[in-house]
């Protein structure tokens, strides 16, 4: 849980706080359609500082890097004019300026701090009403929607308009996507055929037998980016015995390619930032070499794709590659 008011830790315990809502967050995953995240860590964000009701983000952001999922919810602390439990003003004679929560991205809700009876109680209590609240409403990521699920057999795969999932006996590639209205401006549904015919094409010629009883996950995701993404190694999830690997194809826009996606200032995305960039296979996306958006997607996937098991995913010493070459 992230601090964002100065001193904040002299009136509430913040790692009682933590410890507490960690256990709460421990029953969680049953409850929701945690697999439409297709292996994927899920994140919630808690911030505390001024703003006039509590505000929980309506949509998924997906850190590709770090393959996780996450929820951005602000808890609104009070000082010491609104209730006795608040926190002591500042010079100005209050904590902060409590800007209200207008925006149409977010679910708000009364902080009601006249039910508690001091600031850890109401911190604690407020993050958890929140998770619920945004978890019975949904987030949303492209075609996710992760929300609680009335029963097991309620759940579904994410839609098929945003997210690909393709499944082979050892082997499943997800498609998803990270750039708004891409849809309707390249025919998803046909690239993603044409993967599914090049993935089946390839599984010969790669040592799946060397995963033992474990599956490999290869996730492709259209990001805002400068270059095309390979993770070198193989990351682990002995829970599900899964490897999975990542890769990041870079959409073009029309200031880059003729073919590129229009800019747009109402919905805005952040470029993908790699932390660490001697972790990937890096690619210059050659926009000038394709003539229209199709057929960048698609070529660039399988070129993506073909370095990555070329220079081979290492893991435990090992790599997996192509074994004719």
């Amino acid at each position: 849980m992230a601090i964002k008011v100065p001193k904040l830790g002299k009136f509430a315990n913040i790692n009682s706080i933590s410890r507490k809502l960690n256990t709460y967050l421990e029953s969680i995953p049953p409850r929701i359609n945690i697999e439409d995240l297709s292996g994927g860590r899920l994140i919630f964000r808690i911030n505390s500082f001024c703003t006039d009701r509590i505000a929980i983000y309506k949509n998924l952001d997906y850190d590709f890097a770090h393959r996780e999922f996450v929820i951005s919810i602000a808890i609104p602390l009070p000082d010491n004019t609104q209730v006795p439990y608040g926190m002591p003003p500042g010079e100005n004679g209050k904590t902060g300026s409590f800007p209200p929560v207008e925006s149409e991205h977010f679910y708000p809700l009364d902080p009601e701090y006249d039910n508690y009876d001091n600031l850890e109680q109401y911190i604690l209590e407020a993050a958890i009403k929140a998770i619920e609240y945004g978890l019975t409403k949904g987030f949303t990521d492209g075609g996710i929607e992760l929300k609680f699920s009335s029963s097991i057999e309620t759940r579904r795969l994410p839609s098929p308009q945003r997210k690909y999932v393709m499944e082979y006996k050892k082997v499943t590639v997800v498609m998803g996507n990270n750039v708004p209205r891409l849809d309707d401006f390249a025919d998803m549904s046909s690239i993603y055929k044409k993967i599914d015919t090049y993935i089946k094409s390839i599984l010969p010629r790669i040592n799946i037998k060397d995963l033992s009883e474990w599956k490999l996950t290869v996730g492709i995701d259209h990001v805002c980016a400068e270059c095309i993404s390979i993770l070198k190694k193989l990351g682990p999830y002995p829970s599900h015995k899964e490897y999975v690997t990542l890769l990041a194809i870079p959409i073009p826009d029309d200031r880059q390619a003729p073919y590129g996606m229009p800019r747009s200032e109402d919905e805005p995305i952040e470029p993908l930032e790699l932390k660490r960039k001697s972790d990937f296979h890096l690619l210059d996306p050659e926009y000038d070499k394709y003539a229209d958006l199709n057929q960048y997607i698609l070529a660039s996937t399988i070129k993506a794709i073909e370095l990555g098991f070329t220079k081979g995913f290492a893991r435990e010493g090992k790599a997996l590659r192509f074994q004719d070459l």
